[in-house]
């Protein structure tokens, strides 16, 4: 390996080819050769020393990020950070010198957060030079500032939304005619994917300071939809199905919870394992566990291990797949019975049969495994939110779990299709599945597992069904078997039900013709300026209607109906336009056509508007 790494390393030379004029060669004495897969291997193995050097320092941590390093701490004596941090800084350049690693000095810098108002951060000092301190600093797009207020990420994502927002304003000029639909994806393309990059984080700060991308971000949401400038941007926002950004702050935390719940860094399990009760400045960390009880989530942090088994190492040989190469359809169950105990036949001497099952319903989710005598060996209770799959899974788990124990011969039986194509898949890193490939590795000569159909008149396998779903009306055990799915889909539900638990408390016109508050789907076949007069009449605001709040002057007023000119009113009400209405509508209501934005009634209301010539809606 020694001699392959060397030989893959050693006379190197480049050259350089500028419009067919070729360089002198030069020898290549430093680096590795750009975009080999064993580059990034050398890569990790040459700093690995770096890493070893930072983590002899006690209360010292680090992160890597290619050629980037930060090194950090959390202790409280500044004297004592200093010393630590001179003495990091001495071992690194001796490495540095060894190595022949350049450090960048213009590149170096020192942050200290801190909230007090008179505390200065000691000076340090790399191979005789001042490293320069600094009270913001930019980590991966985030700009940090020594109160951790975000408030100079705010004001630099401000000028960002507002620079790409031009390209929404130019798309929606009057000689553009472009579908809102598209509108509002480019909206999302360009703001909202910069918004969301770190909202998790910086999402916390103070309402005033986040209020500064609101301006850039609510434009765009009105001009993608058409709406009329003094819309309510909640309506505005919802009829263009983009989310409001407290909510959004919301959804990016809580969606951090998979993350937490299945660390796959020891760095990462220390921190959530020693995250205590919320305080006045929650972490972010402590804001998403913090939504475990509201969410209904019922788990345990756990830490992915490094697996012990090859990374190309197949499972097959401890698989017994026979069965699965007779479909369903073309085979009844007497057929199967018989291909059963024809597969088994070979290991009935030395072999023990055990099945497993699982079961789930609106009020549990359980799992049993049992012998082929009708015995039980494990039955089990999971969250209700983790699904048939899980509890299939976490029924396999016990039984090999059960084998490992007993150092006997076992063929565990399961009717999991996707729990035995999840075993065969490496790219699958649930815990849940990685632990059962660990078992089937360790004891591979104790344990094979094997697919039959269900409900094919096997009876252990309508022995463990029928366990599975009996022991839900039981008091048993609960288990924490859960994969990132099982949470991302119970956050899901948390999230729906708080946005439609806000919406039914919202107040506004617009609610009567978008009653759920879902996003429209307007038809591509509509003209622009028509699903536009459509819009801001569901919405309630045109320039008809509302134009005298950018005027400045008094509300519009119909003389002959004695009343403000509303949206309704003009649809509905005025009796000015009660022949027209007739004509078009007959004896139907035109306001209801808006909570239906079919190409028919976007026509239809577009007609009228034609017919009562009012073209400035």
């Amino acid at each position: 390996m020694h001699n392959l790494i060397k030989a893959f390393l050693s006379n190197r030379y480049f050259c350089v080819n500028v419009k067919n004029h070729m360089s002198n060669t030069h020898a290549i004495y430093n680096g590795i050769p750009q975009g080999s897969p064993l580059s990034t291997t050398l890569f990790i193995i040459a700093l690995n020393e770096l890493s070893s050097l930072i983590y002899a320092n006690p209360n010292i941590d680090h992160v890597i990020y290619a050629d980037d390093v930060l090194i950090f701490s959390d202790l409280k004596d500044l004297a004592q950070v200093k010393s630590i941090f001179i003495k990091i800084l001495t071992d690194i350049s001796e490495w540095s010198k060894s190595s022949g690693t350049k450090i960048s000095l213009n590149k170096s810098t020192s942050f200290h957060i801190c909230r007090k108002r008179k505390c200065k951060f000691p000076n340090l000092s790399f191979s005789n030079t001042q490293i320069p301190h600094t009270d913001s600093l930019r980590i991966l797009g985030i700009i940090f500032d020594k109160k951790l207020t975000y408030k100079d990420h705010c004001k630099y994502l401000r000028i960002s939304l507002f620079s790409r927002l031009n390209i929404i304003k130019f798309l929606t000029s009057k000689h553009c005619h472009i579908h809102s639909s598209t509108l509002v994806n480019i909206t999302k393309a360009l703001l909202l994917s910069k918004i969301d990059f770190g909202l998790a984080i910086y999402g916390k700060c103070p309402k005033s300071h986040l209020s500064q991308i609101h301006a850039p971000y609510h434009t765009a949401a009105r001009r993608s939809i058409r709406a009329f400038p003094t819309s309510p941007i909640k309506a505005v926002l919802t009829e263009a199905g983009l989310p409001q950004i407290d909510h959004r702050t919301l959804c990016n935390t809580t969606m951090l919870i998979p993350k937490l719940l299945q660390c796959k860094s020891q760095l990462l399990f220390n921190i959530v394992k020693a995250t205590k009760r919320p305080t006045n400045k929650p972490t972010t960390i402590m804001k998403a566990l913090n939504y475990l009880n509201e969410a209904n989530i019922i788990a345990k942090p756990e830490l992915i291990k490094e697996t012990t088994y090859p990374s190309w190492l197949s499972f097959n040989s401890s698989i017994i797949n026979d069965l699965s190469n007779h479909k369903k359809e073309n085979t009844n169950a007497n057929q199967y019975l018989q291909l059963f105990n024809a597969t088994i036949s070979p290991y009935k001497n030395e072999w023990k049969l055990i099945y497993t099952d699982g079961s789930k319903s609106d009020t549990h989710t359980t799992f049993a495994v049992t012998n082929d005598q009708g015995v039980t060996i494990t039955i089990g209770s999971l969250p209700k939110y983790c699904s048939v799959l899980t509890a299939e899974a976490a029924a396999l788990h016990e039984a090999v779990h059960f084998v490992a124990l007993s150092g006997e011969k076992h063929i565990i039986c399961t009717d999991s299709k996707s729990t035995i194509s999840a075993i065969l898949n490496q790219r699958n890193s649930t815990i849940l599945i990685a632990n059962i490939r660990e078992m089937l590795y360790k004891y591979n000569n104790l344990i094979k597992v094997m697919w039959i159909p269900g409900h094919a008149s096997i009876k252990g396998n309508e022995i463990a069904d029928d366990r599975a779903k009996k022991a839900g009306n039981e008091p048993i055990h609960m288990f924490n078997f859960f994969t990132a799915k099982d949470i991302r889909s119970q956050v899901q539900s948390f999230l729906n039900s708080t946005l439609a638990r806000e919406w039914s408390n919202y107040n506004h016109p617009y609610k009567n013709h978008n009653p759920t508050g879902t996003k429209p789907i307007y038809p591509t076949e509509g003209l622009s300026h028509e699903i536009k007069s459509f819009i801001r009449l569901r919405i309630g605001h045109t320039s008809r209607t509302h134009s005298h709040l950018l005027k400045g002057s008094e509300k519009l007023w119909c003389i002959p109906c004695n009343s403000n000119v509303t949206a309704t009113h003009i649809l509905d009400e005025c009796i000015n336009l009660r022949q027209n209405r007739s004509t078009i509508f007959g004896n139907m209501k035109p306001s209801n056509l808006l909570k239906t934005p079919s190409l028919d009634n976007i026509r239809a209301i577009n007609k009228f508007l034609k017919l009562c010539n009012i073209r400035d809606i």
